[in-house]
Parts: structure tokens; sequence; C-alpha cells
């Protein structure tokens, strides 16, 4: 007849190691960690005994898995057309993204909640932003051409047995740069005339996306090389006077949108009228004051 059990619990899955005796005639029941066990899996398994000392082969009677651990979110994404995160572009505004799975400790991840929008920490947990593979590809573009936007892949990860990643993680900001500078300015604070060749741009542009990074001028000299956008720069009209020139300025974004060329005119006038004073006035009555006919 039978003697007793001998029994291990533990993540083993061949283990003959004895932890516990439980005898033949005894409630077969036994709480090897009363306390519970961590995320992972575990094997109950026995060998018999008769009362001659004869031993059958260890069994594993019951495998336990446990998982109370939650998954990590991916830590990037990557886009289709290998544009950076986070770099202004004038490619797409379209998400087409994959990434690498995540690990999880015990069951393995089933799938993510995904958010794509303008929202820096937008959340989306419907059934509709579920989502089993690790990619996600939008119907449409975030803005179309002639904006500019920006858009957040945020992910959040979910295992088997429905533990939520701690928190939601953004894999991937998309910056599209899809409009052109806008452009006006001045010359010399917005006068009309001047007696200088040499004259003083003010330029006053914006940019809805990656910002203005340069700007170039021409008045009559050939277009100046494109310098660093600045506020205010200088420009020189031909040294021909008594006529109005016209001079252009163009600005450049960071992504190469070209603004549309704007021209302002300056009339240039070597000999300007001087101001008379009434001294002046009254010594040009004195000279005048014989003239006329005498008989």
């Amino acid at each position: 007849g039978l003697q007793h059990y001998e029994l291990y619990y533990g993540p083993d899955a061949n283990s003959d190691q004895i932890q516990s005796f439980v005898a033949a005639n005894a409630d077969r029941r036994w709480t090897p960690l009363p306390n519970g066990v961590r995320t992972g899996v575990y094997y109950l398994r026995a060998r018999a005994r008769d009362i001659a000392g004869n031993y059958s082969a260890w069994s594993t009677l019951f495998t336990f898995r446990y998982d109370v651990t939650p998954p990590g979110n991916p830590t990037a994404a990557t886009h289709a057309a290998n544009l950076p995160s986070g770099s202004w572009q004038r490619t797409s505004a379209t998400a087409d993204f994959t990434w690498t799975p995540p690990s999880d400790e015990g069951s393995g991840v089933k799938g993510y909640y995904v958010y794509w929008g303008d929202q820096p920490e937008g959340k989306d947990e419907s059934p509709g932003a579920f989502r089993t593979n690790a990619a996600y590809v939008a119907t449409g573009p975030l803005c179309v051409a002639g904006q500019s936007c920006t858009g957040y892949l945020r992910v959040r990860s979910v295992d088997y047995v429905d533990n939520f990643a701690g928190d939601w993680s953004t894999l991937y900001t998309l910056r599209y740069d899809g409009a052109a500078p806008t452009l006006d300015f001045t010359i010399n604070g917005g006068v009309t005339q001047t007696a200088q060749t040499l004259g003083s741009l003010n330029l006053n542009a914006t940019d809805q996306g990656s910002g203005v990074r340069d700007a170039r001028s021409f008045a009559g000299n050939g277009w100046s090389p494109g310098e660093a956008y600045q506020t205010e720069r200088s420009e020189t009209i031909p040294a021909i006077g008594r006529q109005s020139w016209p001079v252009y300025v163009q600005v450049r974004d960071a992504v190469g949108w070209e603004s549309t060329v704007i021209s302002k005119s300056v009339y240039f006038e070597v000999t300007r009228p001087q101001p008379k004073s009434a001294n002046f006035w009254l010594l040009m009555g004195m000279f005048n004051g014989g003239n006329g006919s005498h008989t």
C-alpha cells in the first residue's frame, strides 16, 4: 500500500526537490506558499512511495500561471518615410508607424490602446482605439497641404490577463510644415523718399511651423545671398537719382518653403529741397527789391 506523497511546488518544470510529505491516509491538501507568489509559472510535482520503499516517477500534477505585473510600453516608433521624431519636415502629415513590442514578465502583451492627434497628453481607451498589431496607420493626414501641424502617437499596452501599463507613453512626435512663411517690410521705417543709397529694411515675417530661417533682398544689384533672418537688414539702391527704385525681399523657413517676393519702392532724390528760414526770405526780398521796369 501507499505510505506517503512527496511534493514540490516552484518554477522548475523538472524539479525532483522534496519540499513536503503528505501521508497517504491524510487529507490530500497542501498550501506551499501561503503568502502567495509573484508573477510567473509554477509547477506542482509529486511522486508516491509505498510501504515497501518503492517510488513512482515524478509527475506534474498542475501548472499554475500567475500574472500581476503590468506590461511595459514600447519606447519609440518608426515612421514609414524614415522621418525623425520631433523634427520639422515637409514630406508627410500622415501617421504610418510601427514599433517593437515591449517585454512582459507574465502572460505577454495582448495589444495596445492608441491615441493619434494634436494633444500632447492625449488618451483613448475606447474599443475602437485597441489594436493587437504593433503598428498604426491613419486613414488621412492630420492637416492638409498649406497648413502646419504637430501630431502625437501615444500608446498604452495591455497584457493577456488585462493588466494595463502604468501610464500612456508618447512614442513619436510628427511635425509637419506645409505652409510657406509670410512677409511684410518697410524701408527706413516707412519712408517713400530718401537721399541715401544705403537703406534699412524693417522685416516682419511669420511662419506657422518650422520658423523663418533666412532672408534675401534685391534692389537692382542682384539678389543678396541668403542670410540668417533678422528683423532689420540693409540694402543699397543704385546711385541714380530722381527716380523710384523697387526693393524686393523674400524669406525662407527651416524646411525650405519660400515666401512670396514682396516689393516696396523708394524714390531716390540726391538734391532734396532745403528748408528756408524767415531771415532767408527777408534777404531774398532785399535782393529782388530793385527788380522790375524803370522809365
